[in-house]
């Protein structure tokens, strides 16, 4: 498991940053002194700073977090986008940052990434892309042919051209045979690599999987113990950690609520907001130092500080995906408000996301009700509201006496869609332990955190049945 590297200074990435003027360093630094660094350093997996550089240049020994497997052009935007987010810009500096946008735009196009990835990478709408990459009028060939860039090419098509363009063809060549612009070919071509791709690693790490589970019980644990310190012991590699884990690629927490339940012995459920909210800032920055190249990170919490947790996931390095609205067909009953009858389940990622689409298809209408022959056969994306999953009743087989236990297709769900064949699989508040007996019969290997000792004892005994 790789450990922080040192923080050091790209000039390339520096020369995006605006410069304070001394009224911002003064009160930035005088900031500090009082609170000192709120917001963590972000570094690549080599050290270089991609924000905070003037939080660093003040305290050099403030917290720092790692982003991993980005591409330069990536690295780029993260550092703009940061910039252009937290900064009160002038005009004049914000229209010096949209040149080098653009600048950065065409490096990621080279590295094959499509004209929605790069508009959610430098936080621009794709419209603003679109415009930065449309072809002078003036350089139509002579024949005066215009593609249409409105072209849909079937799937063998797209397929085609990913075979020929792999073989040596020109893309101008595979444009004009499918009657599409050199940019539309080129965009085809890289989604088409990145699916073979995908699929490639969904194989080779499904059948290592299977190699793994035959050749070896799944490795899972227990630990008895408060999650901040617990996850600090892990992101850190002390023990009982050390190098025998790697790093986390999925991380499911469903945390207290702060709704005055009662959890056992050694945590407070009636915090005041103040308190209750630094109290998660601080678990989900660790989480963030827990996971690898493809960590995800899913956080379940109800209506009341729902909204705090998209925010603070950002705040601590996150990349914010979706929003899902679990359904749970019945809930509380209020007198004065409706029902309360659903959760959020918030999902981040951290470096490459991972993405199980296959997992996350469901059979759509024009399969089941209209016997549609254009029909997908694979079914359709799942929306972001699950209304097919209902909440433990009192008598369900898998309910345990006093757990406010979430259900096991729930769990599932999230993992086969978001954590990669055999990836280890993190959960800070155990509890009935339904994360690790899920993540363990998956072939996944699990390490879970809970503060109550009988409840520790229950995960384990599921777990390990």
């Amino acid at each position: 498991m790789n450990r922080k590297p040192k923080p050091k200074i790209d000039n390339e990435i520096q020369s995006l940053l605006q410069p304070l003027t001394s009224e911002e360093k003064e009160a930035l630094r005088a900031d500090v002194e009082v609170n000192g660094v709120l917001q963590a350093i972000v570094l690549d997996e080599e050290g270089t700073i991609l924000d905070g550089h003037h939080r660093f240049a003040i305290d050099p020994k403030c917290r720092t977090i790692v982003k991993r497997g980005l591409s330069r052009g990536e690295k780029l935007a993260y550092t703009i986008r940061a910039n252009l987010t937290r900064r009160n810009l002038t005009q004049s500096q914000k229209q010096e940052l949209k040149v080098k946008q653009k600048e950065i735009a065409k490096k990621l196009s080279e590295e094959n990434r499509t004209q929605t990835e790069i508009a959610q990478l430098l936080g621009v709408t794709q419209q603003a892309v679109s415009k930065w990459f449309t072809p002078n009028t003036t350089s139509c060939n002579k024949r005066n042919d215009k593609p249409h860039s409105n072209t849909k090419v079937n799937a063998s098509g797209r397929k085609e051209a990913l075979e020929r363009s792999e073989a040596g063809e020109s893309q101008q060549q595979i444009a004009a045979d499918l009657g599409v612009s050199q940019q539309q070919a080129s965009k085809i071509i890289a989604q088409e690599k990145k699916k073979e791709q995908k699929k490639k690693q969904l194989e080779k790490a499904a059948e290592e999987a299977k190699k793994n589970a035959k050749r070896s019980k799944v490795k899972w644990t227990v630990i008895e113990g408060d999650c901040l310190e617990v996850l600090q012991q892990y992101a850190s590699g002390k023990a009982p950690f050390g190098s025998d884990w790697d790093w986390a690629k999925c991380i499911i927490a469903d945390p207290p609520y702060n709704e005055s339940l009662e959890y056992g012995n050694g945590h407070n459920d009636s915090l005041s907001d103040r308190q209750y909210l630094k109290w998660v800032e601080q678990w989900v920055s660790l989480c963030f130092d827990c996971v690898g190249n493809e960590g995800a990170l899913w956080l379940v919490i109800s209506d009341t500080y729902a909204h705090h947790y998209r925010l603070i996931g950002e705040r601590a390095g996150w990349q914010f995906q979706n929003w899902v609205i679990w359904h749970e067909t019945f809930g509380v009953q209020r007198e004065l408000k409706f029902a309360r009858n659903h959760r959020h389940l918030l999902h981040f990622t951290a470096g490459q996301p991972f993405w199980n689409a296959d997992a996350a298809r469901v059979p759509s209408a024009r399969q089941t009700k209209y016997n549609d022959p254009r029909a997908n056969p694979d079914g359709k994306v799942m929306g972001n509201v699950w209304d097919d999953i209902p909440r433990l009743t009192g008598n369900a087989k898998e309910r345990l006496p006093g757990m406010t236990q979430l259900p096991e297709k729930l769990v599932s769900r999230m993992i086969e869609i978001t954590c990669p064949a055999g990836g280890l699989v993190i959960d800070p508040f155990s509890g009935s332990g339904t994360t690790g007996k899920v993540s363990v019969e998956s072939a996944r290997p699990f390490i879970g955190i809970e503060q109550n000792a009988e409840r520790a004892e229950l995960s384990r005994g599921r777990i390990g049945v």
